[in-house]
């Protein structure tokens, strides 16, 4: 086992060679430290500065994830000492007279839905990013009730989206030490999906992070999404759950602060409403309050944030996957179980996304379920046959609007290229579809990952195969946006294709299948439709 050591600002660290798929050889640096534990009295707290460290730090082997369940299994594994950070990288600095060319820098942040997921390599292998001359980076964050809560009183220092603050921690850890790993801190490149797209959207929306991020690339979510922004009672449910009698929140935060973690765990999973757009769900980003003793971070819709030229004006990277409905089949099978008449949607009310302000049995919510009802349905209450359509609501509903909206939205108030792209391919590497318990054919939730990163449930990639020739493809354009914010590369001598960037009235777009190709203006019925309801004006004032 051959090892190698770097001397970061904290302290020494040792790492590991590695091999990429290919063979060639990196060097992987597991769980180092970018926090101090958040144990104890700092349960539930903001991340504070790591502790230096005088002996060397072994980074050679896997760490425990932040406490969560497991993807594949269910069961959940993890503890709460979890605020470190995976490194992947070909070269690191031996010393300081050595001069090595920096290399541009990805950050991943994992997605799972704020309450699951992790940076382990059993699911974000680097095999095949590391094909490319990249520095790669994950972040383990909080998640759950440790990563998601607040308490109303400003003097608790608990104001939410601790999450979200144990990245922005990391992201500085990265910018302090990423150059001892050969890595650029001036090109960074802050990369997530689903919940964790949300969470490095919100990051480009303070200012704050202006100097640790450079360019982004979101798949599947964003900051502007309905499911992006929770309840702000989450904590003080699961408390009533645990047994905590009392509602003052010094005396809730002191009662949690004692419970074991398995019991926080518990509390957590008892406090929970349905997946639906009209509400909001606990240990989700919310909105803070600005007085609290903490330096706010969320304090206004995005949209306005973008509007008002606030966030950063950066090269973006954005997408979807064309059949991310299908993370909804298991709630569509649950239906069915419960509903003898074979209804598969009897509540378009449900559809009703909740920052609309709309509430449930106003004149709104009932137009807006109509509406919805009639342009996926013709009107009709779906059954098992419309199964299709279903998946495609959801689709749109969930992702594919809002991810356009929010490319358009920025492409109004930035002069960076933002380049947009659409998952299609169907391969034998879409675990992401198969663990959301999907045989169906098309491009699940998440599924685009598996031709980012190696999953261990996946079988080995074979040579020449299509899904190496997608994989391949996708990894040169997407490293090649790390390292100058433009996707597109030359092969033999000839441009691969032309990716363009999005237009005034003209959302040009990458769609990734068997074969790359190009277009204008994907799903635009389904756009325009969901643009009326966003920008539909409340019947009082009609």
């Amino acid at each position: 086992m051959k090892t190698v050591t770097v001397r970061t600002k904290l302290g020494v660290v040792r790492g590991i060679e590695s091999k990429n798929y290919k063979d060639g050889i990196f060097y992987s640096f597991y769980g180092i430290p970018y926090a101090k534990p958040p144990l104890g009295k700092l349960r539930f707290k903001a991340p504070q500065p790591p502790i230096p460290w005088k002996h060397e730090f072994d980074a050679t082997f896997e760490k425990d994830c932040c406490i969560a369940p497991n993807l594949y299994t269910g069961e959940i594994e993890g503890g709460e000492d979890c605020l470190h950070l995976n490194i992947y990288t070909r070269n690191v600095s031996i010393n300081d007279s050595e001069s090595i060319q920096l290399k541009p820098v990805i950050v991943f942040i994992h997605p799972g839905a704020f309450t699951t997921g992790n940076t382990k390599t059993e699911f974000y292998g680097p095999d095949f990013l590391m094909t490319q001359d990249i520095v790669l980076v994950l972040i383990s964050y909080r998640l759950g009730i440790l990563g998601w809560s607040r308490l109303d009183d400003s003097s608790l220092g608990i104001p939410g989206n601790q999450g979200l603050r144990d990245v922005i921690m990391g992201l500085k850890w990265v910018n302090e030490n990423i150059e001892f790993f050969c890595g650029d801190p001036n090109n960074v490149t802050i990369f997530g999906d689903s919940a964790g797209a949300v969470i490095a959207h919100n990051v480009v929306l303070l200012a704050q992070c202006k100097n640790l991020v450079h360019k982004i690339i979101i798949h599947s979510g964003s900051a502007l999404c309905h499911w992006g922004i929770g309840r702000r009672d989450s904590l003080k449910e699961a408390a009533k759950h645990l047994g905590c009698t009392s509602r003052v929140d010094k005396d809730i935060l002191e009662f949690l602060q004692n419970q074991p973690i398995e019991k926080l765990i518990q509390g957590q999973l008892q406090a929970k409403v349905g997946i639906a757009a009209s509400l909001p769900r606990y240990f989700y980003p919310v909105i803070e309050e600005p007085n609290n003793i903490e330096e706010p971070l969320i304090t206004e819709d995005p949209r306005k944030v973008i509007s008002e030229g606030k966030s950063l004006k950066i090269p973006m990277l954005i997408g979807y996957n064309s059949d991310e409905g299908l993370f909804f089949d298991y709630q569509l099978k649950n239906r069915l179980k419960k509903d003898k008449n074979n209804s598969i949607l009897p509540d378009f009310e449900t559809l009703v996304p909740h920052p609309l302000g709309f509430k449930r049995g106003s004149p709104e919510s009932i137009l807006i379920a109509e509406k919805t009802k009639q342009f996926y349905f013709n009107g009709k209450s779906p059954t098992i046959e419309n199964r299709k359509q279903f998946y495609r609501l959801y689709l749109d509903n969930f992702f594919g609007y809002v991810i356009q909206d929010t490319a358009r939205r920025h492409f109004k108030n930035t002069n960076q290229p933002i380049y947009f792209f659409k998952f299609a391919f169907d391969g034998n590497l879409n675990m992401y579809k198969k663990i959301q318990g999907s045989d169906l054919p098309g491009a699940s939730h998440s599924d685009d990952l598996c031709y980012l990163f190696k999953m261990s449930k996946n079988p080995p990639i074979e040579k020449n195969s299509v899904e190496e020739k997608v994989m391949t493809q996708m990894i040169k354009l997407w490293t090649n946006f790390a390292k100058s914010g433009n996707p597109n590369f030359f092969q033999n001598d000839d441009q691969f294709l032309e990716w363009k960037p999005i237009e005034k009235n003209k959302l040009h777009y990458l769609h990734i299948n068997d074969d790359f190709t190009v277009g204008v203006d994907p799903d635009k019925e389904a756009f325009d439709f969901w643009d009326s309801i966003y920008n539909m004006s409340p019947i009082s004032k009609l």
